[in-house]
């Protein structure tokens, strides 16, 4: 129900469906390459005062994922430790 409302989108279908199924293959973007583009987020949002609690999480979270060994996945299997 959601995805056929407010979530009515590309995004929120796929990667909802890959995270509720917990299918994380074929690779779309792996974890190590969102993680970086995730520390670049928090570093320009800390440069420029701006609060974003919820990146530093998807970070921290990403950077579990690749520590855990879990390279060749995608990176919405992240989800497994939110």
């Amino acid at each position: 129900m959601l995805t056929s409302t407010i979530f009515n989108t590309p995004i929120y279908k796929s990667y909802g469906k890959l995270i509720a199924e917990q299918h994380y293959q074929p690779v779309g973007a792996p974890p190590a390459i969102i993680r970086k583009d995730m520390n670049l987020v928090v570093q320009e949002a800390y440069k420029n005062e701006v609060p974003m609690p919820f990146a530093n999480i998807v970070r921290d979270r990403l950077t579990a994922t690749v520590a855990l060994g879990e390279p060749d996945v995608d990176w919405a299997s992240f989800a497994k430790r939110v």
